[in-house]
């Protein structure tokens, strides 16, 4: 059986990584979002509408932070795209103006279809496995 010392020794285990994967996850979140800031600064350099928004229309059955409502959007020629991102990322951002438009509603999905079809002619088919996950808990009883 487990001591007192044993379960304490996997908790601080299991908090240290628990901290390592926060880290490693705000760090592929910051790489996206510099990714996000230079097509944005494209995008408008080429005339694109582009702004900075807030998200506050989220309804109580939607799993929502207040610390990630900033949106960046963009609208293409085929159609808006848009971007969450934190409060304390905002400085990534500073430059752009306040999106005057409103949502479109485009799903994930949709967003990268527009991503990678930006203008009218040849459409590229693509799927994306990573933008719907369940996942199941199994506990051992």
């Amino acid at each position: 059986m487990a001591t007192a010392e044993m379960l304490e020794s996997d908790l601080q285990e299991a908090i240290a990584e628990i901290e390592r994967l926060k880290l490693q996850r705000d760090g592929a979140y910051r790489e996206r979002d510099l990714c996000v800031v230079l097509i944005a600064k494209l995008a408008r350099a080429k005339g694109y509408r582009v702004g900075i928004g807030k998200h506050s229309d989220y309804t109580d059955s939607e799993p929502h932070d207040k610390e990630w409502s900033n949106v960046l959007y963009i609208d293409l020629p085929c159609g808006q795209v848009s971007w969450h991102f934190r409060d304390d990322e905002l400085v990534l951002f500073e430059g752009f103006p306040r999106y005057e438009g409103t949502y479109d509603g485009h799903s994930t999905e949709e967003k990268y279809h527009r991503v990678l079809n930006p203008f009218p002619g040849k459409v590229v088919q693509f799927s994306l496995p990573f933008v719907h996950h369940e996942y199941t808990i199994h506990q051992n009883t």
